[in-house]
C-alpha cells in the first residue's frame, strides 16, 4: 500500500462554551492514501464538520486545535493556513454561502487557477465547468450566483476548488441541498473525476447509501470520537459498534419486512458539547449492549476483522473489564440488503 497523502494523529479540535474550552473532535485519527476516498458520517453534531474544516486549515477563528497532521509526509499547520496553498480544497453543504454573490462564477474560479500559477485561468474556469456537466459553460462563467440553480452552484464551487490543483478534496456534504437526481448525478461527476485525476476525497455525510456507494471505507464518529472504521462494504453489511449498528438499521432500504412498520430508533440524543462525560462510553447511555465496564472507562480502539472498534464488546475476555454480554442486544436489525442511491 502507498504511503498515505494524509495522516491524522490525536487531531483535536476545542471549541469555546461558557468561557470553557471542550472537544468537538476529540482524539481523532485516520489516514487516506493518494486516489481514495474516505466517508466520515455520523449524527448531526459528531463532529464531522468540524474534522473536514480543521483539516482543510479553516477551522473556527476561536477553536483551539491540537495533535498532528501530515500532508505527502510534511507536517502541516493546525490553523491560519488557507486550504489551497497545502493542495487541500473544500467545498462546503451550502454553495450560496460558499459562492462571492457580488462576483460572477469566472473571476471566483479563476482566483483559483492564478494562484496555483495557471496561466490561463479563463480556459481552465471553462474546462472544468465543462468537466462538472455543466452546459454552456461560458454563460455560466459570466453569470452571478443568483442566476443559477441549486445544482449550477454546487458545481461552480467544486470547479473554484479544484482551479488550485488539489490532491485532496473536503466535500463538506456537498449533496444534501440538492434534490435526489442531481445529488446522484454530482456523486456520479465527483467519482468519475477522482478517477481521472487520482484525487483523494474525504466526503463527509450523513446518507449511508452515499457512504457505500462513493467511499472505500467509512470512519463513524460519535460525540467527537471514533466509533468505528473500515473497509466501507464490510462495515454497513456487517457493522460491529452497536452505534454503527443503530445507524444502518434506522435507514430505510425497502425491505418488505420494513413496509408499514416504524424503523428502529436510537433512544435519548447524543450529549451536547459541554455535557460530553470525561469517563466511560459516550454512546453508553444510550446503548442496549452496555454493560460493567462501559460508564467508567473510554473504551480503547480493538482491531477486528481489519477495522477498528471502539467497543469494551471487543475486549479480552482476561482484561478485567466485567463479564461480556454473550450476545449483542436484538434492538437494532441490519437488513440482508444492499445500499443503493435512489
Amino acid at each position: 500500500m502507498s504511503a498515505p497523502l494524509l495522516a491524522v494523529r490525536d487531531l483535536t479540535v476545542a471549541l469555546p462554551v461558557g468561557g470553557e474550552y471542550f472537544p468537538a473532535v476529540d482524539r481523532v485519527s485516520l489516514e487516506l492514501a493518494p486516489g481514495e476516498c474516505l466517508a466520515v458520517v455520523g449524527e448531526s453534531g459528531c463532529g464531522k464538520t468540524m474534522l473536514g474544516r480543521a483539516i482543510a486549515g479553516l477551522p473556527p477563528e476561536q477553536a483551539r486545535l491540537s495533535g498532528t497532521i501530515l500532508f505527502d509526509g510534511a507536517a502541516v499547520p493546525l490553523s491560519g493556513e488557507p486550504a489551497g496553498r497545502r493542495g487541500v480544497g473544500l467545498v462546503l453543504q451550502d454553495p450560496a454561502a460558499a459562492l462571492d454573490p457580488v462576483r460572477t462564477i469566472a473571476s471566483q474560479i479563476q482566483e483559483g487557477a492564478r494562484a496555483a500559477g495557471r496561466e490561463d485561468s479563463r480556459a481552465v474556469a471553462r474546462e472544468l465547468l465543462s468537466a462538472l456537466a455543466i452546459a454552456a459553460p461560458d454563460r455560466i462563467l459570466a453569470e452571478h450566483p443568483h442566476r443559477l440553480s441549486g445544482g449550477q452552484k454546487q458545481r461552480a464551487s467544486i470547479a473554484a476548488a479544484l482551479a488550485a490543483r488539489p490532491r485532496l478534496l473536503v466535500l463538506d456534504e456537498p449533496t444534501t441541498a440538492l434534490d435526489t437526481t442531481v445529488a446522484a448525478e454530482l456523486a456520479a461527476l465527483l467519482a468519475g473525476l477522482r478517477r481521472e485525476r487520482g484525487l483523494a476525497l474525504l466526503w463527509i455525510t450523513h446518507d449511508l447509501a452515499l457512504a457505500a456507494s462513493v467511499a472505500d471505507r467509512v470512519l463513524v464518529l460519535y460525540a467527537g470520537r471514533v466509533a468505528e472504521e473500515g473497509e466501507a462494504a464490510a462495515l454497513l453489511r456487517e457493522p460491529r459498534h452497536p452505534y454503527t449498528r443503530a445507524l444502518v438499521s434506522s435507514v430505510p432500504h425497502g425491505a418488505p419486512a420494513y413496509r408499514g412498520e416504524r424503523l428502529p430508533a436510537i433512544g435519548g440524543r447524543p450529549p451536547d458539547l459541554a455535557h460530553r462525560s470525561a469517563r466511560g462510553c459516550r454512546f453508553a447511555p444510550r446503548c442496549p449492549d452496555r454493560f460493567e465496564p462501559c460508564a467508567d472507562r473510554e473504551p480503547p480502539e480493538f482491531p477486528v476483522a481489519q477495522r477498528r472498534v471502539a467497543c469494551f464488546l471487543y475486549g479480552t475476555g482476561d482484561s478485567g473489564l466485567g463479564t461480556r454480554p454473550s450476545e449483542p442486544a436484538s434492538e437494532f436489525r441490519v437488513p440482508n440488503s444492499e445500499f443503493r442511491l435512489p
